[in-house]
């Protein structure tokens, strides 16, 4: 996808809050304030706010990331 000048793009970001069905010793619980965001075609990580609590065991991977699409 391209953009034109002072275009906007977004994607839906989903992540179940808490436990995710993992026992407590499994998930390790953290509170988060923002998730690091790559830019596609770009190596500059931004952050983007995010306030919640999430597994912090990093086998656990219930983050999921829609496609990207324009914003009009």
């Amino acid at each position: 996808m391209t953009l034109l000048p002072l275009g906007c793009a977004a994607s839906d970001v989903t992540a179940p809050d808490g436990q995710s069905g993992f026992s407590a010793s499994q998930c390790r619980l953290k509170d988060v304030s923002f998730v690091g965001v790559y830019v596609p075609g770009s190596k500059d990580l931004i952050d983007v706010p995010w306030k919640t609590t999430e597994c912090s065991n990093t086998s656990i991977h219930a983050l999921r990331v829609g496609p990207v699409h324009t914003v009009r």
